[in-house]
């Protein structure tokens, strides 16, 4: 499992409180020591039922992706349409 961190920045103004909500340039937010940059939503699943979730989503600037992945990913596309 990886391990989120989320702390507030000591070097940024307060603009959290605005009243438009969190400016995630206010925060670090790091998955297993790597920080996360160019952030636009994120989703905590908290639930103390459940096992603790994370969604992140986050703009690139480069994607590579194995043509491998995407014959897989076509494939598997193709057999749920049938």
């Amino acid at each position: 499992m990886a391990k989120v961190e989320i702390k507030k920045r000591e070097d940024v103004s307060n603009s959290a409180n605005k009243s438009d909500g969190l400016i995630f340039f206010d925060y670090q937010i790091l998955v297993d020591g790597i920080e996360i940059d160019k952030m636009t939503g994120i989703n905590l699943n908290m639930d103390a039922s459940e096992i603790n979730s994370c969604t992140l989503s986050f703009l690139v600037d480069d994607l590579q992706v194995d043509a491998e992945f995407v014959s897989a990913l076509q494939a598997q596309l193709e057999e749920r349409k049938a």
